[in-house]
This record gives structure tokens, C-alpha cells and sequence, in this order.
């Protein structure tokens, strides 16, 4: 029986974040997808976003038998996802967005969303923002800090440490008069202690929302077809490929899990 796969993508290493969530909760085959060539989606339009998700999933689909594709980034997810569910019917897809939903259920009033520019600008997600106007939510786009974050963890210099440190800042002064902060990108969760520990406040991300919906449809649409697995390291797919780099990844992804039984 041919296997059957599960698609995560991103723009880099953001979506190793919300990958670990959902490798720890359901073993099954994952491929990740990392379209550094056109890193970070938070500088491109729209239509090039859809259009690089196209040629991902086509190309993906060639090799593997995909079933459920997760967006794993906000920016693609607000760009492209009711264009990807109409072009392609026969996947399941699930979408990342800022968990303001999450934030408001447990009581908050003040929220405070890092976003990215192309994010804060979708129909998407002002729409979600409207269907909680009764509490003050503001958004803070951050034009570099994906790209800082990324550069961050795969550059040698100094210089990107104090970028990320320059942005951490920035978010510390921002932070002032609100109760929590929403990570409104997967990259930043990556340096969500970092962010906690500088705004002198607790933060939420939609990663958990992500991994339960993963879990959810693959038990209701799948779960007759795909079999559950031993947790097996994903495979790490590039637009841009390395070797170094998969490493680098495999490693990444690791250390996210180091609180984890399950490792790569």
C-alpha cells in the first residue's frame, strides 16, 4: 500500500515549530517543505504566494501521495488558502492564523499581535479581528523580524544576533498597557521565551489550534486509508536544496523536541 503523507510549508524554519506540535500528538508520515528560495512570503504579493504554493504541492504530488497539506505560516495561510481549497479539492488543508481566538477565550482584553506586513494587510485576517471587536486588539506588524529570526539561526555573523535583540526591543516598548501578546507568525515562536522574557508578558500561538485540527481531520477523513506509524524523522524538502542545510533542519527540529520523548 502506497504511503500516505501529511505536507507542511513554509517559507523557512518557522513551521518547524508547528510541526513538532503535531509530530508529538500523531505518528504519521510527514514531509516538510522549505521554499527558501522565495524566503521570507511576508515580502511578496499575494498572487506569488499562491503561485509558489502551486508549484510546491505540484511538484510534491509528482513523488508522494499527500493527503492533508498544513500552511504552516500565517502569511501564506491569509494569502492563499480559499485558492488552494478551490484548485485543489481532493487535499485537505489546514491553515495557521493568529490565535486571537485563543487569546480572547482565556480572558484577555489588551492583545497585543506581532504580525507580519503581508498578514496584517489580508481580508482574512481583519476579518477574524472584527469577530472579536469587543476586546482592544492591536497589530504590530514587524517587517524584518521573520527574516532576522531565520538569518539568526543560519547565519555565522553577530550581526543578525543583534537584529533579532534590536526587534526584541522594539517589542518590549510596543508591549506596554496590553495583557498578552499573540505570535501572529511561526518564526516567532521559535524565540518565544525570548519575546516573554523581554515584554514582561505571556504569549500565545495558534500552534496547538493547528496540531488538534491535524489530528482531528486526519482521524475523520483518513483514518481508514492512512495508518498510524511509529514517529519517523519527517522529510525535509527545499526549494532550494542543501545538504548542509537539511542537516541544519533535522537538527532545528530537534531541538524543538528536546522536552520530547520523540526525536529524530
Amino acid at each position: 500500500m502506497e504511503k500516505e503523507y501529511i505536507l507542511f510549508i513554509d517559507s523557512g524554519i518557522g513551521g518547524l515549530s508547528t510541526l513538532a506540535e503535531t509530530y508529538k500528538i500523531l505518528p504519521a508520515n510527514y514531509i516538510y517543505f522549505s521554499d527558501n528560495k522565495n524566503h521570507p512570503y511576508g515580502k511578496h504579493s499575494r498572487k506569488e504566494i499562491i503561485d509558489f504554493l502551486k508549484q510546491i504541492i505540484n511538484k510534491v504530488k509528482q513523488s508522494f501521495n499527500i493527503k492533508i497539506v498544513v500552511l504552516a505560516c500565517n502569511t501564506a495561510t491569509t494569502s492563499a488558502i480559499e485558492s488552494l481549497r478551490s484548485f485543489y479539492p481532493d487535499l485537505c488543508f489546514v491553515g495557521t492564523e493568529p490565535a486571537i481566538k485563543q487569546a480572547c477565550d482565556s480572558g484577555f482584553k489588551n492583545i497585543l499581535v506581532l504580525s507580519t506586513p503581508v498578514t496584517a494587510k489580508q481580508k482574512k485576517y481583519n476579518a477574524l479581528k472584527r469577530r472579536f471587536s469587543h476586546a482592544h486588539i492591536y497589530t504590530k506588524s514587524m517587517k524584518n523580524l521573520a527574516h532576522n529570526i531565520e538569518a539568526f539561526y543560519h547565519a555565522s555573523s553577530p550581526w543578525f544576533n543583534l537584529k533579532v535583540l534590536k526587534d526584541l526591543y522594539d517589542i518590549k516598548f510596543s508591549s506596554k498597557h496590553f495583557d498578552v501578546i499573540v505570535l501572529g507568525c511561526t518564526h516567532y515562536c521559535l524565540i518565544k521565551e525570548d519575546i516573554e522574557k523581554f515584554a514582561g508578558l505571556s504569549s500565545i500561538s495558534g500552534n496547538n489550534g493547528v496540531s488538534a485540527r491535524v489530528f482531528d481531520k486526519f482521524k475523520q477523513f483518513f483514518d481508514e486509508k492512512m495508518t498510524y506509524n511509529e514517529a519517523t524523522c519527517p522529510i525535509f524538502l527545499f526549494s532550494k536544496p542543501s545538504n548542509l542545510l537539511k542537516q541544519k533542519y533535522i537538527k532545528i527540529f530537534n531541538q524543538i523536541l528536546a522536552n520530547s520523548e520523540n526525536v529524530c
